[in-house]
């Protein structure tokens, strides 16, 4: 299981504290778990050297205070802060899953205006919500846009803004943002109000229309002398497809003067709203080349249980995206102070503190589970119909059936001591991982026609794989894909296929091509509406599917003799999520 670390008191509960997945030159993030709720969070502490700095928790810990009251759906949450025994301050935030905007610009490109306007309006009404409270984010990003499964825009990081009333971490005449995206008033170290974070939302936008950021630096120099000096380039000419409304509503939001934009983030939310499709999503529909790429685990190990998977990495600050690393990192952000004129002095070094490092530890956790741990099934065609005619009787056992010894058991609710991925998803095509309800799996592209699968931990000669499992829209005509004797790369196994909509169940060997070794139909044994108990027995030569204790299928094959175990689930032309728990492995 995952080594805990520390358990941490905060105002409003104690956070049992796991693997460090970032650390940056300001703190570490933590994955944790709130002891009251068993809901998975994320703790980021400051480094301990750092609360000797003369004020710097009082300052950190009174904007803390102002962010935690900003709750709204567009918002990564700050659920709780406090200090651990050291005086160290920490705070923690909800734990999101999702993909920011700069990975989808970097998969697919270019978006459309709707798509663009939908996610700006998203990000306009959790301003909106900020400046109620005169909150300024003052670090609006791609790489700090987030979207979840559901098409859901947060925006993240709120670690950097400023209650126009407070001083900032940095002390009260520094400057922190990221260059390309920083209004000139910010650039000069004035006053900030929301405007400057409409500023930054135009070249967010600017970016994801063209395809570019309408100032392209390199040096801090540049940025200061474009930004104060240089109007930006003709949207349309870089971009004629995009609508001239649209394009108009940044030219005003990327105006030089504070006082030529909008007031504020409602008044851009009423001129960009028009230019939105109502539930068009911000997701691309389509899977970019790379993601269409098979990726493969390597072949099972020959002990029966493995540690735990490592948690994959987050980007820093807290909360991210959990995904495939982007192949440029983001803008750092970065730290200057104006000079005694009030104009800031280029060029200017990075602030260290402020430098997401941790990047690097992404690209390569997530490389490693990609390539270990987590695969879509390869062996599916794409007009797969996955169940032929039933020909096998049902045999009615009556209560489930007991095996011998345990092999592996994960309840599959527990983040923190679960075995299994903790939370991955490929871009496109599919997601996993621990929530409320068990282990998720979802399928998120209609048109990919492969069943998702995870990997038990081990290799598996005889085994009982015994498992809950639900689709909570039986209509989506999804199916639960159990697998024993996995080989790996060779992408072939026995597989369990299971469709609740329809109650079909077969038995079959995949490898290049599929054979059929039985089937019936078990709609009188499934529990529509709730989990189903799930065995898949494979036992020498003999191959049972059992559902709710009745022994569904029986078959023999004997091409395959050990390997991995599987859990899964696919749609033969649409989206599916399923939900499983308490799984154990016995010997049968």
């Amino acid at each position: 299981m995952a080594e805990q670390q520390d358990t941490l008191k905060g105002q409003l509960s104690e956070y049992r504290v796991y693997e460090s997945i970032a650390s940056g030159g300001f703190g570490s993030v933590y994955i944790g778990r709130d002891t009251s709720t068993n809901v998975p969070v994320a703790v980021k502490r400051l480094h301990p050297h750092l609360k000797d700095e003369p004020g710097f928790v009082e300052r950190f810990e009174q904007e803390a205070s102002t962010v935690r009251g900003l709750v709204h759906p567009n918002i990564v949450r700050l659920v709780d802060q406090g200090r651990d025994q050291a005086g160290v301050p920490f705070i923690v935030m909800e734990w999101v899953e999702g993909l920011t905007i700069g990975e989808w610009l970097k998969r697919r490109g270019r978006y459309t205006s709707p798509d663009a306007a939908n996610v700006g309006c998203q990000v306009l009404e959790g301003l909106d919500a900020a400046w109620a409270r005169r909150v300024v984010h003052r670090d609006i990003k791609p790489a700090n846009l987030m979207v979840t499964p559901t098409g859901r825009v947060k925006i993240m990081d709120f670690g950097v803004a400023k209650d126009i009333d407070l001083a900032t971490v940095a002390g009260s005449s520094g400057l922190i943002g990221t260059p390309a995206y920083m209004a000139p008033e910010q650039l000069r170290g004035q006053a900030l109000d929301c405007r400057a974070d409409l500023y930054a939302l135009g070249i967010t936008l600017f970016m994801m229309l063209s395809g570019r950021p309408p100032f392209e630096g390199p040096s801090f120099a540049d940025y200061f002398r474009q930004h104060l000096e240089q109007p930006p380039p003709d949207l349309r000419q870089l971009a004629p497809e995009v609508d001239p409304g649209l394009a108009a509503v940044l030219t005003k939001a990327l105006a030089k003067q504070p006082d030529e934009r909008y007031l504020n983030p409602a008044a851009m939310l009423a001129a960009l709203r028009p230019y939105g499709v109502e539930g068009t999503p911000p997701i691309p529909p389509s899977i970019p080349a790379e993601d269409a790429t098979v990726v493969t685990r390597r072949a099972p190990q020959t002990q029966q249980t493995v540690p735990p998977q490592q948690v994959v990495a987050h980007d820093v600050p807290l909360p991210t995206v959990l995904t495939r690393p982007s192949r440029e990192p983001e803008p750092a952000t970065v730290a200057v102070r104006p000079s005694s004129t009030g104009v800031a002095r280029p060029p200017i070094a990075i602030a260290p503190w402020m430098i997401a490092a941790p990047v690097v530890a992404l690209v390569v956790i997530v490389g490693v589970l990609f390539l270990t741990v987590l695969r879509p099934s390869t062996s599916t065609p794409a007009d797969f119909t996955p169940f032929p005619t039933p020909t096998t009787q049902i045999v009615n056992r009556g209560t489930p059936q007991t095996g011998g010894s345990t092999l592996f058991s994960d309840s599959l609710t527990d983040l923190a001591t679960g075995k299994l991925p903790r939370a991955s998803s490929s871009p496109s095509n599919f997601f996993v991982s621990y929530g409320a309800d068990g282990y998720v799996i979802q399928k998120l592209n209609p048109s990919f026609a492969q069943p998702v699968t995870v990997a038990v931990p081990g290799t598996f000669g005889d085994s009982d794989l015994a498992v809950d499992a639900l689709i909570p829209d039986p209509s989506t005509n999804g199916f639960i894909d159990l697998g024993c004797r996995d080989q790996g790369a060779a992408n072939s196994r026995y597989e369990m296929i299971v469709t609740p909509q329809t109650g079909d169940v077969s038995v079959r060997r995949t490898g290049g091509v599929i054979v059929g070794m039985g089937s019936a139909n078990a709609a009188a044994s499934l529990q529509h509406g709730t989990p189903d108990h799930l065995e898949f027995v494979c036992k020498a030569t003999t191959f049972i599917a059992r559902i709710n204790g009745n022994d569904v299928v029986t078959a023999t094959d004997s091409t395959l003799a050990q390997g991995a175990l599987v859990i899964g689930a696919g749609s033969a032309n649409g989206l599916v999520e399923a939900h499983f728990k308490n799984l154990v492995v016995t010997q049968p």
